[in-house]
């Protein structure tokens, strides 16, 4: 797959096809339209999602997390930008595509910036999303002071269609783990999205971040079981996603395998316990993953004493 330009997943066109089909008692010629092409998941693509999502087939992702830039100008302390942070050309065109693609009686949830909000609710209701609920990430830090301390981070549910009450309501305050923005100047913690792919997507489907910087959302993803696609404008962070995706280690899989399938299931069933008293809360997460960890290794040694490598030492004949 090429970085740029940007060409089609199928790498080609798809065809109608001409059938002749019996009628009575003439022959009539009825042309049949090909199915359309499948979604090539779980991948990265370097691409403007203005060039990306217009190839993806109508209502072909069950579910959308993404964190577009915030129309604030951003930069962070390292003059760090994020791409058309300063501008909304792309804004009501991203989000009519983003519908399109999506799937009926489905979610997109979307991170905004506040200060713009109104600019946003234009595009998600000029695209046909309506908002259903609302979302607050709590930060033990401020990211910024003006006349108030920012303490949290924030995102819209929007629905398409009428999507079916979930068996377990997620709750709306949820926790904000410091990423320290390595990878990023605005990047997502996984452990903060993993309860919200978990919420509003099942195992199995296609989860679409269309601003997918260096990768948070299809991490989530993977980690659920979901299959991902991913579309990045910024070379750099493309490639950051791809290596996060491709490249991690065996215990940073463990540890966001813990969190997807153990701990974050703990957080639905005691949403409030950790609001409440966090410092118990992180260590009693991090108790937790010790002990997987503890028990993988035990495993792992315990199989090489039951099934030693053969010696490479050669016989001398």
């Amino acid at each position: 797959m090429g970085d740029s330009p940007f060409t089609s997943p199928t790498g080609k066109l798809v065809r109608e096809q001409t059938a002749r089909v019996s009628t009575s008692p003439a022959m009539a010629t009825h042309r049949l339209a090909a199915p359309p092409p499948a979604v090539v998941a779980n991948q990265v693509i370097h691409a403007d999602c203005l060039a990306a999502l217009p190839t993806l087939p109508a209502q072909s992702i069950d579910f959308v997390l993404t964190d577009p830039p915030y129309l604030t100008n951003y930069r962070d302390r390292e003059g760090r930008t994020v791409a058309n942070d300063n501008q909304t050309s792309w804004l009501k065109p991203a989000f009519a595509e983003i519908y399109r693609v999506l799937k009926n009686n489905c979610f997109c949830v979307s991170f905004y910036g506040w200060p713009k909000v109104d600019r946003f609710f234009s595009a998600w209701r000029s695209a046909g999303f309506h908002p259903v609920a609302h979302l607050v990430w709590t930060k033990r830090y401020a990211s910024r002071q003006r006349f108030v301390r920012y303490h949290h981070e924030q995102a819209y549910v929007l629905a398409k269609g009428s999507p079916a009450m979930p068996a377990s309501a997620l709750g709306d305050v949820l926790r904000w783990e410091y990423t320290e923005n390595r990878l990023h100047p605005t990047q997502k913690p996984v452990s903060g999205l993993i309860p919200v792919v978990r919420a509003f997507s099942h195992e199995g489907d296609i989860v679409l971040d269309p601003f997918c910087g260096s990768g948070s959302t299809l991490l989530a993803a993977h980690q659920l079981g979901r299959r991902y696609l991913g579309i990045e404008l910024d070379a750099g962070y493309c490639a950051t996603a791809r290596r996060q995706l491709e490249s991690k280690s065996f215990m940073q899989d463990l540890d966001q395998w813990s969190q997807a399938n153990v701990i974050g299931p703990l957080q639905l069933a005691a949403p409030d316990f950790q609001s409440v008293v966090p410092k118990e809360w992180e260590q009693a997460v991090e108790s937790v993953k010790r002990a997987i960890r503890s028990k993988m290794l035990d495993s792992y040694r315990n199989g090489q004493k039951r099934h030693p490598r053969p010696s490479r030492s050669r016989s001398r004949i």
